[in-house]
């Protein structure tokens, strides 16, 4: 008989589960499964890698949600398993989410409001219905499903059944699916993906709620399952195996397909009649004018090419709105970085003043920036002043609107060391002993290699049996996702509303925060800009200030000469302490050793130290040669 896990957490649903995508997976294949489900905790972060590495496995890749919703009888919320049938499901399952993420409750008739084209499933475990008939309220139980029943009209709606040492229990729910003519459909509640993870499961509640594991084996009641067979299940349901059949059935009504080779790219507002395309060509000519003075054939040829190419690959609003809150944060007094990476080879940027490099000038390639034969999305980086940054984004988020402008997640994992001190604690081991396992776990290993590697720490673990314990459950844990933060730089624009694209949080300074990672945010075509806060600018602001206030002189840092003897010469000695990507002690090293005297030499250090400094000596010889 086949089933299909339609109740299952992954990694994602944080501090609650073991289960990691790429293990489930691997299982299912190994199972030959032909469909899976996600269904996190209110939450969809993991629905881009899932839906991928299930497509590269040959399986269906089912995606859903387990919703916390607000009681119908009882305070509190409680989970419904919702699974999109449809793209259009699919959207309203990203709405949801993002519903509950920033307002942190949803009411049933809320969540009815915004459900299209979902399967419902109450769970076995938790749901309002289920928790009523453990405490004997057999009619109240049935009202809440009544409720359910009549407010979600076509959508269909089953009830969870779950293998479980409940027997009364069990009777009085499949009792109140007979009486509401609801199926029943089997499900595990899957937090692991194998039985020996429960303590690593138990170690992550621990973790969460600050308590001992020993208080959380003692006072746990565990409704969770892990990763079942077939075979196990359709006999741990022996008298109910059209609910296993069931599972098969719903699989098939959910087809969801993510698009991966879509753009969405946001909208610069334009009150004329002209299209983005004009307005940016103008932009450039008047923008040449101002940079050059006047116009010559290779400048005229550049900007032909590089507006048609940034045409057809559909980038006109993009450059707009880059030069938008660029000339937004300088007249509001910022220093802004005169460009770095690839974007310092555009024309179009130039002329626009998003940078202060002329590639003409410099011999520095478009296409290394934007290529055709590579559909890859823009990325220009943009440096602010690290102390007014976020007033960059505000004024992007207030012009654009906060709805289509989020800033990005990212997930903390659990380190090796990290792990270590976390079981630790919860273990209750001396903090002697916790320090002493730590140490041995040096910057970038894994603890499967720490140990391979470190005798010493392969003692320990055979004379301490603490120590092993606290080594073999850390190792269980390391690399799973612990907590959410936001990306140091990335903020993502939408033409349209951003949840209909990805699910959202809410930051606390009330912007929002994408629940896709970067890497995700890509795949569906959303377009990152990278705004940088830099330290070294506003040390330059700084300096700038104290030499316009106390000498009554103005450096423009955006007209500096390039032939300042005094400068080489400063460099050539190495004293570049605070000096940007310049001033580390094998860069220093480098700088006294090829002695720069002109900026083209300056780039030279800075392209040669980072992937070999071997090429330094040489690059040195070329140089005395010539000379």
């Amino acid at each position: 008989m086949e089933f299909v896990h339609l109740h299952t957490h992954t990694e994602y649903s944080l501090l609650q589960s073991t289960a990691r995508i790429s293990e489930l997976i691997k299982k299912a294949a190994a199972q030959h499964m032909k469909a899976l489900a996600l269904t996190d905790k209110d939450v969809m972060y993991g629905v881009v890698p899932f839906y991928k590495q299930c497509t590269e496995a040959g399986i269906k890749p089912i995606i859903g949600l387990e919703l916390w919703v607000e009681g119908v009888e009882s305070a509190g919320s409680y989970p419904v398993l919702l699974l999109a049938e449809t793209n259009k499901g699919y959207r309203a399952l990203l709405q949801l989410s993002t519903i509950k993420q920033t307002e942190h409750v949803i009411s049933m008739q809320k969540t009815l409001d915004v459900l299209e084209d979902c399967t419902l499933i109450f769970p076995y475990a938790d749901s309002e219905a289920a928790e009523l008939l453990r405490y004997g309220e057999e009619e109240k139980a049935l009202h809440v499903l009544s409720a359910w029943q009549e407010a979600a009209g076509r959508h269909s709606i089953y009830l969870e059944r779950q293998p479980a040492n409940e027997e009364e229990v069990i009777q009085l729910w499949k009792k109140t699916a007979n009486r509401l003519s609801l199926s029943l459909v089997a499900g595990n509640n899957v937090h692991s993906v194998n039985k020996d993870e429960k303590e690593a499961r138990q170690a992550l509640t621990a973790i969460d709620a600050g308590n001992s594991l020993q208080q959380i084996k003692s006072t746990e009641i565990d409704k969770t399952g892990t990763f079942v067979d077939a075979a196990e299940m359709e006999e741990c349901l022996a008298e109910d195996q059209e609910a296993v059949r069931q599972t098969v059935y719903i699989a098939q009504t959910c087809e969801v397909t993510l698009d991966f080779g879509q753009m969405l790219l946001p909208n610069y507002p334009i009150s004329s009649n002209m299209t983005a395309k004009q307005v940016l060509r103008e932009r450039c000519e008047q923008g040449v004018i101002c940079r050059f003075g006047k116009w010559d054939d290779a400048v005229k040829e550049r900007l032909d090419h590089e507006l048609h190419i940034i045409h057809r690959m559909g980038f006109d609003d993009y450059f707009l709105i880059v030069a938008d809150f660029v000339e937004y944060a300088r007249n509001a007094g910022m220093l802004v970085g005169p460009g770095r990476g690839s974007a310092a080879g555009s024309l179009v940027s130039y002329v626009l003043e998003i940078t202060d490099v002329d590639p003409l000038k410099h011999d520095l390639l478009f296409e290394r920036f934007l290529n055709p034969e590579r559909v890859n999305m823009p990325d220009i980086d943009i440096d602010f002043p690290d102390y007014r940054r976020d007033e960059v984004i505000e004024y992007v988020a207030d012009k654009y609107g906060k709805d289509k402008v989020a800033q990005i997640v990212t997930f903390g994992t659990f380190g090796a060391r990290a792990a270590i001190r976390d079981v630790g604690r919860i273990l209750e081991a001396p903090q002697a002993l916790i320090d002493r396992i730590a140490s041995f776990v040096s910057q970038g290993l894994t603890l499967k290699k720490a140990f391979e590697e470190n005798s010493a720490l392969q003692d320990l673990v055979e004379k301490e049996e603490l120590a092993k314990a606290v080594l073999k459950l850390a190792s269980k844990i390391e690399g799973l996702p612990r907590h959410t933060s936001v990306h140091a730089a990335g903020v993502v624009m939408s033409a349209d509303h951003l949840y209909k694209h990805v699910p959202l949080m809410k930051k606390d300074d009330g912007l929002s925060l994408t629940q896709f990672s970067m890497e995700g945010l890509e795949d569906i075509g959303l377009l990152k800009i990278d705004f940088l806060g830099l330290k070294n600018l506003s040390l330059l602001e700084r300096i700038t200030s104290s030499i316009r206030f106390k000498e009554r002189q103005t450096i423009d840092l955006r007209n500096l000469a390039l032939d300042d003897s005094l400068t080489y010469d400063m460099l050539a000695r190495g004293d570049t302490t605070g000096v940007f990507q310049l001033e580390s002690a094998g860069m220093r090293s480098a700088l006294q050793q090829i002695k720069p005297t002109t900026f083209e030499d300056i780039a030279a250090v800075n392209a040669l130290y980072r992937p070999d400094q071997w090429r330094i000596y040489r690059y040195m010889q070329k140089e005395n040669t010539k000379k």
